[in-house]
């Protein structure tokens, strides 16, 4: 993994021992060395990650090599130094592996230093306020500022990267329900629709009997179709949304069907694997760790 977007070392302190880290990707990494001399006490922490890696692959979570970054760290000698990091989501991943009294209280404070992120999460404005003056601090005038910011509104979706990974999580242990279409090639041309409920699914038509399960890496995600098909579509997506909002009763299907068309080809020419169209209250949902009531899901097969 590259090493991008490092910034100083910082020191966590959690019972009186140091945990060290850094932003990287724009959230925290914390050094798995210290992690695990925090909740093991071993003198021989590098060993014993070496060890707990072979298990966690043993166990079946084999992408935690790739998970893991070598990120330069400044040692207790006072020299940087290439060391394993992990973010939030992955740190908790190792805890879950190693059998320690330490590991609950050690979660909590984990989530706590990451406070930093969470405010932004909760206020978006922060995020943008900060970005903003960070390209002033660099010297860049307003004009190129407010231009880039309208380029960063038009180049991400709407979820977090701290929430997006909470989502996929929920997804990918959630039952789906699903119509299957009268048409074979809907599929190739639309995707697979899902739901997250019975009742939602039925909105389409009658569900599969049995639920499914399906697992995804990299969706596109808002609580807002039009948000989704500014990402989509930069240049026409205000068109493109008049298009369906415009339709009236006799045309609105013919309309919705073309539109989806559009999406699925489009998201998979940009590489997402899904869309997925959340509820207005999803946010405030995954703040809480909880799955939300109401989630769209298009898998681009």
């Amino acid at each position: 993994m590259t090493t991008q977007n490092q910034t100083i070392t910082k020191i966590a302190i959690f019972q009186k021992k140091e945990v060290r880290k850094i932003l990287h990707k724009n959230e925290w990494w914390f050094s798995v060395i210290d992690v695990i001399e925090v909740l093991t006490d071993t003198a021989r922490s590098r060993k014993y990650w070496s060890d707990l890696k072979r298990k966690l692959i043993k166990e079946g979570y084999s992408e935690v090599s790739e998970k893991i970054g070598q990120l330069k760290m400044t040692s207790p000698d006072g020299k940087k130094r290439e060391t394993d990091c992990a973010n939030t989501e992955t740190i908790f991943r190792i805890i879950q592996a190693i059998p320690s009294p330490k590991a609950e209280p050690f979660k909590r404070w984990l989530a706590r230093v990451g406070f930093e992120r969470i405010e932004e999460i909760e206020n978006p404005e922060l995020a943008t306020k900060r970005t903003r003056a960070l390209y002033k601090a660099k010297g860049y005038s307003d004009t190129w500022i407010e231009k880039r910011m309208q380029e960063i509104e038009i180049e991400t979706d709407t979820i977090p990267t701290e929430l997006k990974k909470i989502l996929v999580d929920k997804i990918n242990q959630s039952l789906w329900w699903h119509v299957t279409p009268s048409d074979p090639d809907a599929y190739k041309k639309r995707g697979k629709f899902l739901a997250s409920t019975y009742s939602q699914a039925a909105f389409y038509g009658k569900p599969n009997i049995k639920p499914e399960r399906i697992k995804i890496s990299h969706p596109l995600c808002s609580d807002s179709e039009k948000e989704i098909l500014k990402v989509l579509f930069p240049e026409t997506h205000q068109r493109m949304l008049l298009f369906i909002t415009s339709a009236n009763e006799s045309d609105y299907y013919e309309r919705r069907i073309n539109l989806d068309e559009k999406m699925h080809e489009q998201a998979k020419k940009l590489g997402y694997d899904s869309i997925v169209l959340l509820g207005s209250t999803a946010i405030n949902e995954l703040v809480k760790n909880r799955k939300p009531r109401s989630i769209e899901l298009n898998l681009c097969v």
